[in-house]
């Protein structure tokens, strides 16, 4: 479910993008209100086929409207807390983290909003 107009995502909070069966996770940095869009900064990525999520930590930040995205649950990003939240490794300047976000942004469908 996307955050209505009114309601805006707060700086810091965690939201979600969806593409096929891969899940974006990332903090909110700003919501930019002339382009009805947020800036994000990607923490990391799930994929069905790995057995552990991708940090995405120092790859690049996005903007993206603000119908595809939805907040993260509690309940979803339980297992994942850790990934999340660790900026202790060496992820020194992201090429390969950056590559995965180009690469899910790429299969997600820019022409439909998130869904319930």
């Amino acid at each position: 479910m996307s955050q209505t107009m009114t309601e805006p995502f707060k700086p810091q909070q965690i939201v979600c993008l969806t593409a096929g069966d891969r899940r974006l996770y990332s903090a909110v940095i700003q919501y930019i209100e002339a382009q009805a869009s947020y800036w994000l900064r990607p923490l990391c990525l799930l994929n069905p086929t790995a057995a552990t999520p991708t940090p995405l930590h120092r790859s690049a930040d996005i903007i993206i409207a603000a119908p595809k995205i939805r907040a993260a649950l509690d309940t979803e990003i339980l297992d994942y807390w850790s990934v999340l939240y660790d900026d202790s490794g060496d992820y020194g300047d992201n090429v390969a983290g950056r590559r995965l976000v180009q690469d899910f942004l790429r299969n997600l469908d820019w022409g439909t909003a998130t869904e319930d």
